[in-house]
């Protein structure tokens, strides 16, 4: 801090008496400026603080349960049909695609499960600057425009155009639409609640179990009576007020309003904007830095793994039941099933995940799921009790992990960085995504059910792998068997 002179202390000559006035003078000015730093710093102190605080929030107020309203309504229109991907693709492969093999009709799932994966790659830094406001509604309006465009591709007289709109209405438009409001909805709940993190994003995500019951058995009913047009028009119209409502009550956190605020003001100030080639550029950059953490790559490679299992059960289960010579109301009936238990799945253990650790949960379930594929999967048979045990363990399985994962990636950095984490994170669960449903349809094919079984039994149990070197990678590669982690 400037000391200032001494005016006591007596001077000659008219020079000494300038020089002294000026040190004087610099000397305040200085004390003035040294006073508004200290006060500006303490301000920018004050502000971290109420961040931090703001970001440790434990889920106790309005705006934090009804964001997580929004969330699960918003889920249950996007992610729920997208549960029913299956079943619609055994509609077409029956009625305006019966010209296509079940590896081609896969690619339009494949790339619908691609983009929902891979959106958020785009999406995470956009949510990290502007929060999810504009990420729900442009995910809400792509998605309700493609349900809407496909009523109406139900002629098999051209199957080549239907094919080409189908892929960019569902694949491309629905799928763009369901990342881009899963990537909100994740962030905003996520955020909003740390020591009911679990739990809450247990509650968000068991949207897309819950429309996955929905959907299956209101298509089973409308499908029949309405034909294809009308009952893809009534299930867009719910979609469309569900999103409407998530638009409305999902609100950014706390500490995202006051940085953006803060950046808002710093742009302001310094009248400059950063060109879109750099912004880009640096998205790539942050993005590919994350993979230098180890246990963040292992964890990655574990869930692409389950994703790519996942996706191609849920892509092929309808076919392998038709194969196994169960009837269509009995298909129908499993993908609820099985979306129920999903939803169990993905609220009790988001809770359990809170009191034991989040790696330890997803090792226990990822454990469970070998024993399902091997020891229920495998001995289904023709018998369709077996094969709605298999369904109710299965969902209630992939519900827990699917949900963990966005839980995963929050362990893995600080809050300003999670849309950059789980950003990365999809690149690799697109990649699976995109090849899951043809590939499984192909397997299906060719190797016959018992070894399509097989194949997915070994994946299951190369992730659980992967996922146990990921906690040991976490804890520094010094296991410890009673680590909350």
């Amino acid at each position: 801090m400037a000391q200032l002179p001494n005016f006591s202390r007596k001077t000659s000559g008219s020079s000494a008496s300038l020089k002294t006035l000026c040190d004087a003078s610099s000397a305040q000015q200085s004390w003035g400026d040294s006073e508004k730093g200290l006060s500006e710093l303490e301000d920018e102190i004050r502000a971290i603080k109420q961040a931090e605080r703001a970001s440790t929030s434990t889920g106790s107020s309005l705006s934090d349960w009804t964001t997580l309203l929004g969330g699960f309504l918003s889920l249950v229109a996007t992610g729920g049909i997208g549960n029913a991907t299956g079943l619609v693709q055994t509609y077409w492969e029956n009625n305006q695609l019966r010209d296509f093999s079940s590896r081609d009709i896969g690619w339009i799932a494949g790339t619908n499960i691609c983009l929902s994966l891979f959106l958020p790659v785009l999406s995470g830094p956009v949510y990290d600057r502007y929060g999810p406001l504009w990420l729900m509604v442009g995910g809400s309006a792509s998605f309700v425009v493609g349900v809407f465009v496909m009523s109406f591709l139900n002629s098999p007289e051209l199957p080549q155009m239907t094919y080409g709109l189908l892929l960019l209405t569902w694949g491309i438009m629905g799928g763009a639409g369901n990342g881009l409001v899963a990537t909100a909805v994740s962030g905003a709940v996520c955020q909003r609640f740390d020591k009911r993190r679990g739990l809450a994003n247990g509650i968000a995500s068991g949207g897309n179990s819950v429309g996955g019951v929905v959907w299956p058995m209101m298509l089973r009913e409308t499908l029949n009576r309405w034909g294809w047009q009308w009952a893809v028009r009534l299930v867009g119209g719910i979609a469309l007020v569900l999103v409407a409502l998530g638009c409305v009550l999902v609100r950014p956190p706390p500490q995202m309003v006051v940085t953006a605020k803060r950046e808002a003001e710093i742009k302001k100030a310094e009248g400059r904007k950063e060109a879109k080639a750099k912004v880009l550029k640096r998205c790539v950059v942050e993005g590919a830095e994350c993979f230098k953490k180890a246990d963040f790559v292992w964890m990655t490679t574990s869930l692409a793994i389950f994703q790519f299992t996942v996706m191609g059960v849920a892509g092929t289960l309808p076919s392998w039941g038709e194969g196994q010579g169960f009837d269509q109301t009995s298909l129908f009936n499993l993908v609820a099933v099985m979306n129920a238990a999903a939803a169990v799945g993905r609220i009790a253990v988001g809770a359990l995940s809170d009191t034991i650790g989040r790696f330890n949960t997803c090792v226990s379930i990822m454990t469970l799921s070998v024993v399902v594929m091997f020891g229920l999967f495998f001995n289904v048979g023709g018998m369709i009790w077996k094969f709605y045990v298999f369904a109710a363990f299965w969902g209630f399985v992939y519900g827990a992990v699917l949900m963990m994962i966005s839980v995963l990636v929050r362990e893995q950095c600080n809050h300003e960085e999670f849309g950059r984490y789980l950003s990365a994170c999809h690149v690799a669960l697109s990649i699976a995504g995109l090849v899951c449903v043809p590939l499984s349809a192909q397997m299906l094919a060719s190797f016959g059910p018992q070894m399509d079984v097989v194949f997915f039994g070994s994946l299951c149990t190369v992730s659980l792998l992967f996922m146990i070197l990921t906690r040991w990678a976490f804890l520094d590669y010094k296991w410890s068997w009673t680590s909350k982690v």
